[in-house]
């Protein structure tokens, strides 16, 4: 065992027996992020998914030990291999074998700082499947007690709603708790999929996805690419207290989602910064829309097509107008991913141009909503407030993603993760930090007043530009 953050763990290693196995193919939200890496390698170790947390109170080594085991053997996910059958991808869920978790030992003051250096360790490297588990684990001890815990995961067999899960069981296994029976696995929505029902919604998801394709531009950006750069991508994340507090005062009074005041915001400052006519996004759908998806450790989360038109004159009928549109693009975004690039393939070839889906919206909070009590009343001065308490930081640099522009939200207590990832090619450094800005402007604004959305280009204006250039840690 190590004695500080940093040092080399020990290990241990938790054999596991269940009572189910199988192959079968990856589920299309594996699929779909299997031909994300393939197309992509070098983000491999960029999408593990990380998640932490420490024990209170603190449990011993061998009741840890307990929980993992039985974590595995309730879930064939943490026990799955991937790899090459045929023309495909497949899964082989094993019944039995061994997980090695990294052990370390640290002085009661450097508990959490030790579990985010084991974390980032953890995450650093990309996942062999086709001879690792998708789940790395560390458990950080100060003495001969685990405080902390640590999984990664690998974006590939899971999903962010899938490591949460994982996580807040093992958090209550750890606690003395008895999870519910585990009613829907890989397996089961694999075989799904490719059942009758499955295909049914699949010729549907190919019929709206080829509407949508048929309008989408050829250019994602009226103007074109810019000089070349050696990290071309950037990202930037503001975290802001004013956009938690604003949103779901908005979504009540407009009768929306939370979510769909998020999408309408970003869409309009994408469509500000594109100057295309309409606008299509590729929207992250969580694809969990019945019990048993909902509980399942797997990835579900595939593309959703969204077609902005030219909006209404304001914001509020803006907002109204995308729940109906968005509705639809995330109902219809389960469909075997190769599939689905045969009907891009041949849209392409039938309008003699490939629409370019390079777009993105993601509300990746995972279901978890702000109280609409953070504002403490609707005025510009305690709006001017909030949004001074955020801040912004440059948070990765990539050297290519099939994203030109996203913009993606994720869930704090007190704040929104709002980040803008660009492709500096298309959104040059300061026009970027810029739309970040004004995503949060465009929202307070539209709480305070009705907001023409003419008037965005001159709202993005108004913004600061200042770059920042500390980089930060990737959300987990």
């Amino acid at each position: 065992m190590s004695t500080g953050p940093g040092t080399p763990p020990g290990t241990l290693a938790v054999a596991f027996r269940a009572t189910d196995a199988g192959e079968a193919p990856l589920t299309w939200g594996q699929a779909h992020m299997w031909r994300a890496v393939d197309e992509f390698p070098h983000l491999d170790a960029a999408l593990n998914i990380r998640r932490s947390f420490l024990t209170e109170p603190t449990v011993g080594v061998a009741p840890a030990v307990a929980a993992i085991r039985r974590l595995a053997e309730r879930h064939q996910a943490v026990r799955t291999r991937v790899r090459w059958a045929g023309t495909a991808p497949s899964q082989s869920v094993e019944a039995s074998g061994t997980i090695t978790v990294d052990v370390e030992t640290v002085p009661a003051g450097e508990l959490t700082r030790a579990l985010d250096v084991a974390v980032d360790r953890l995450a650093g490297s990309a996942f062999c499947l086709d001879r690792e588990w998708p789940v790395r684990l560390v458990l950080v001890c100060v003495g001969d007690q685990v405080g902390g815990v640590g999984l990664v995961g690998s974006h590939i067999v899971l999903d962010g709603w899938a490591m949460q899960l994982l996580t807040d069981e093992l958090r209550a296994l750890l606690g003395g708790g008895e999870p519910d029976e585990v009613r829907w696995q890989p397996l089961d929505q694999a075989r799904e999929e490719r059942s009758e029902r499955g295909q049914r919604l699949e010729r549907k998801t190919l019929r709206f996805w080829r509407r949508s394709l048929e309008v989408a531009p050829p250019s994602a950006f009226a103007e074109p690419p810019g000089p070349d750069h050696s990290l071309p991508v950037r990202r930037w994340q503001l975290e802001s207290p004013a956009v938690a507090a604003v949103v779901p005062l908005l979504a009540q009074r407009l009768g929306v989602s939370t979510s769909t005041v998020l999408l309408t915001a970003s869409a309009l400052i994408i469509r500000a910064l594109t100057r295309t006519e309409p606008v299509v996004l590729k929207v992250i759908a969580g694809n969990r829309t019945t019990a048993r998806q909902r509980s399942l450790v797997a990835g579900a989360a595939q593309d959703g097509i969204f077609v902005l038109r030219p909006p209404a004159g304001d914001v509020a009928e803006t907002a109204r107008r995308v729940y109906r549109d968005a509705t639809e693009a995330y109902y219809y975004a389960s469909a075997d991913p190769f599939t689905l690039v045969e009907t891009m393939a041949q849209v392409a070839r039938d309008r003699g141009s490939a629409p370019d889906l390079s777009l993105f919206f993601n509300d990746a909070r995972l279901g978890r909503e702000w109280p609409d009590t953070l504002l403490a009343e609707v005025s510009r001065p305690a709006v001017r407030e909030l949004r001074a308490r955020g801040r912004i930081v440059a948070v990765d640099r990539l050297a290519g993603s099939d994203m030109k522009l996203l913009v993606a939200v994720t869930h704090a207590p007190a704040y929104a993760g709002v980040s803008l990832l660009a492709d500096l090619r298309h959104v040059p450094e300061q026009t970027g930090v810029r739309a970040l800005r004004a995503v949060e402007a465009l929202l307070c604004e539209a709480l305070l007043r009705p907001l023409p959305t003419a008037d965005i280009p001159d709202l993005i204006a108004a913004q600061s530009a200042e770059v920042p250039q500390s980089v930060a840690a990737p959300p987990s």
